[in-house]
């Protein structure tokens, strides 16, 4: 829901604990993590100095919180019943919030789930100050549905199998071109054609780049993008300084040539029929009708429901990451370097704990080859 639909106090609540003085919630996150992996140290993990947050890890707080109110009031709470923190951080709200996220995530536990759960727990022991056996049910809750850290969950796992079969690998490769396709032979602009081309370009960025979708969508022309032609072709860059990723590492990236030509169709033809009256005044590359950019929900609602049509793919933006590492994995099984500088992980320890089970996957098919291979000499 958009912001104006609840109380102006209810955002400056929220602003008032993403910017108020203590560790922040990265901070705090990895210090609880840290220490279930050693239940035995002797002394409590030492206190951080609050981080400057970065903008996006602001935004992520400040949607976060908004999504949990947009469910609540989805369940049946007024709106205008939604004026702080305090009105939506209780236990009681935070398993209505897991259950109907169960129910519309057709999962248990892990990834959004988590978050949400975690920023509840954050928000109601520090900002909110509930007493500490609700602040205790809140913990408990949020360490039931967390998942594991640093290991690819068994939903993403499943969805990566199906690359094993080297058709599904050549489909993912070529998704972009096939959604390009389908969109030329509309012969309109129109919001089908659109949506076509739109999740094409951003198909072919994740693939070029291996990209989180939150900096895909937030791409800009005037920023992040160059485009440049030499000797009769066009070449493409993109740029996005560490303090707008995720976890901090720039990201520098060429462009595939079959890239660069979907982005300037996209930005001649498609894209001003996005924008409308906000005309040259929106930098986005995949500007909304308001002027903002693109959501990554619809982002990746887009991606799965085209890459089943038209594809035969179960793919999501997550999904696209790992597939990418795969490739690498595929074709050179020790690569996990070279994994790691493309996903921007900053310890080699999470990509391979990520792969762990691709890995041991690669293992067993290699020596069933082997055995194959063995048996037919006779």
């Amino acid at each position: 829901m958009p912001w104006s639909e609840f109380p102006e106090t209810f955002r400056a609540d929220i602003e008032s604990f993403i910017t108020r003085k203590g560790p922040s919630f990265d901070d705090d996150l990895e210090r609880i993590v840290s220490a279930d992996d050693d239940l035995l140290r002797d002394e409590p993990p030492p206190q951080r100095k609050r981080k400057v947050l970065k903008e996006a890890t602001k935004e992520n707080y400040r949607n976060g919180f908004r999504r949990i109110a947009s469910i609540l009031v989805n369940l049946g709470r007024p709106a205008s019943r939604i004026g702080a923190l305090a009105d939506i951080v209780t236990v009681d709200d935070t398993i209505a919030v897991i259950r109907h996220l169960r129910g519309r995530l057709s999962k248990n536990d892990g990834g959004h789930i988590s978050y949400l759960a975690f920023l509840m727990y954050f928000a109601a022991r520090d900002h909110v100050k509930l007493n500490s056996q609700q602040v205790d049910h809140l913990e408990e809750i949020w360490r039931k549905v967390r998942g594991e850290f640093g290991k690819m969950s068994r939903r993403s796992f499943d969805r990566l199998v199906q690359f094993d079969d080297e058709d599904h690998k050549y489909r993912m490769a070529d998704f972009s071109n096939k959604l390009a396709t389908a969109a030329r032979r509309l012969q309109s602009i129109d919001a089908r054609s659109i949506r076509l081309m739109r999740t094409a370009v951003f198909v072919a960025i994740g693939l070029d780049t291996a990209m989180r979708s939150g900096n895909i969508v937030s791409l800009t022309l005037d920023r992040h993008i160059t485009l440049h032609q030499a000797k009769k072709k066009w070449f493409g860059e993109i740029l996005v300084p560490g303090q707008e990723v995720k976890n901090g590492v720039e990201i520098v990236s060429p462009l595939q040539p079959e890239t660069v030509a979907l982005i300037r169709e996209w930005i001649a033809d498609y894209r001003p029929f996005v924008l409308k009256e906000k005309g040259a005044a929106c930098q986005y590359l995949f500007p909304n009708e308001a002027g903002g950019h693109l959501c990554r929900t619809i982002a990746t609602e887009s991606m799965k429901d085209l890459g089943g049509k038209y594809a035969g793919l179960d793919v999501t933006p997550h999904v696209m990451r790992a597939y990418m590492g795969k490739v690498i994995l595929d074709e050179s099984p020790d690569a996990h370097a070279q994994v790691q500088e493309l996903l921007g992980h900053k310890s080699l320890k999470t990509t391979v704990s990520s792969y762990a089970p691709v890995r041991q996957m690669q293992a067993r098919q290699r020596s069933q080859r082997l055995l194959m291979d063995l048996r037919g000499r006779k």
